[in-house]
């Protein structure tokens, strides 16, 4: 069960509040919006934040975790995606790089590399751009951590399946529900077997700079232990200061309930959109 102060639950409906005025997101509203019609194409989209439009992209984050009692984590992530199958599908790398000191030393050294495969089994467009559809993916995470504490010490697979859809107004609305299984690994480390929920909220203000503001609550629920249930809200600001498929973001997230990973992070990046290699 999540135990939060009386000061978090505060803080957690006044987030809803703020999601809910921004983004003008309700099952109701979701069933009334309708699409552009298809005979006005949007402008091209090179924000990288429509989970249906898969564009060659490189990134660039660093993401600090302050974890509890003075323990922390810096992780910084080189990743690289690349749609095949006709944009229809891509493939995304994570190159992890970990500083922490959850042993009681400071560690650095290489993490966990990641490989996802993305596809869209169902799509509707509007021109060349994707704004409803489903979406799943396929990762796998392996255990090439250079010490034990920068990383999970399993092989772990992923599923991941959602449901997009770009509401007017230049809103995304993207639930996803994800199930991680470790399949091999070190004996002496934990297996992993949960199931996240995702609700993916954007909110592309446009303009010369392309500003863009994410909502994105992570709920979960660790099957090894029914009674832990982890959770984190993250917001993302977005922009492009020099051209458009030059982004720009800062990301900070709180942790909420006992399970949380972490207390606070806060991350920043730099994104390439759409170019060719």
């Amino acid at each position: 069960m999540i135990r939060t102060s009386a000061k978090s639950t505060r803080g957690i409906w006044l987030l809803g509040m703020v999601a809910g005025l921004v983004f003008g997101v309700s099952p109701c509203a979701i069933a009334q919006n309708t699409p552009p019609p298809t005979d006005e194409p949007l402008p091209p989209d090179l924000t990288g934040t429509n989970p249906l439009l898969f564009l060659p992209t490189l990134t660039l984050r660093n993401d600090y975790q302050h974890v509890r009692s003075g323990l922390r984590q810096n992780t910084t992530i080189l990743a690289y995606a690349q749609p095949v199958q006709n944009r229809t599908a891509n493939l995304r790398l994570n190159i992890p790089f970990v500083y922490n000191n959850l042993s009681g030393k400071d560690r650095f050294g290489l993490g966990d590399l990641a490989l996802k495969y993305n596809f869209l089994p169902v799509v509707k467009t509007n021109g060349p751009i994707p704004i409803e559809g489903i979406f799943v993916g396929i990762e796998g995470t392996f255990d090439t951590a250079s010490r034990d504490e920068l990383g999970r010490g399993k092989n772990i697979l992923s599923v991941e399946a959602g449901y997009a859809r770009f509401l007017s107004g230049g809103r995304i609305v993207a639930p996803a529900l994800k199930y991680n299984r470790s399949i091999s690994g070190n004996g002496n480390r934990a297996n992993v077997n949960e199931l996240l929920f995702d609700f993916y909220m954007v909110k592309q203000f446009g303009g010369r700079t392309a500003a863009v503001l994410t909502i994105d609550p992570q709920f979960g629920v660790d099957l090894t232990s029914t009674n832990r249930i982890p959770g984190l809200v993250k917001v993302t600001y977005q922009f492009s200061p020099s051209k458009q498929g030059h982004n720009v973001f800062v990301r900070p997230g709180v942790g909420v309930g006992k399970w949380r990973p972490y207390d606070w992070n806060f991350e920043v990046g730099y994104s390439i959109v759409g170019f060719s290699l």
